[in-house]
């Protein structure tokens, strides 16, 4: 009995390893990017704009880009699920221009270079991409530059 359960243990182990993280393509890594900044970063706040809440985070990234999200969110948050999306843009409060990602380059081990324009001006954000049960998921971001227009 104990020999069945210890082979029993061994597959399911060995299956949860299969399941978990997995490298991601390129072109998935990107299409997770585009439309995560196109839909909740680099987006216009006048009028209706979608906001990241507890239902469609886990969609979008693991609990540790989640978790950074949130200690990230700078102001008085009722619900302890508020999440500072605007760690992944350049800060800039005033500018004149359109606001989008201008390019995308694949570094090492999951990282991704976004290049963009925030109201005019440019920034710079890497990204990690993972795969979580065959899914890409944002696992991480770190801000990297922002340059005068």
């Amino acid at each position: 009995m104990i020999k069945l359960l210890v082979t029993f243990f061994s597959i399911f182990m060995v299956n949860s390893a299969l399941a978990g993280t997995v490298n991601v393509s390129d072109e998935d890594a990107k299409f997770l990017i585009n439309k995560f900044y196109s839909t909740y970063v680099l987006v216009e706040y006048e009028g209706n704009h979608i906001s990241l809440d507890r239902v469609s985070a886990p969609n979008w990234g693991t609990p540790k880009f989640i978790n950074k999200l949130k200690k990230d969110y700078d102001y008085d948050c009722e619900d302890n699920d508020c999440y500072g999306v605007y760690a992944l843009r350049t800060g800039a409060q005033d500018g004149e221009g359109a606001s989008g990602i201008t390019n995308i380059t694949p570094r090492s081990n999951g990282w991704y270079r976004v290049n963009y324009r925030d109201m005019g001006w440019k920034g710079v954000t890497d990204v990690k991409v993972v795969g979580i049960n065959r899914i890409p998921k944002l696992d991480d971001y770190k801000f990297v530059s922002s340059n005068v227009k």
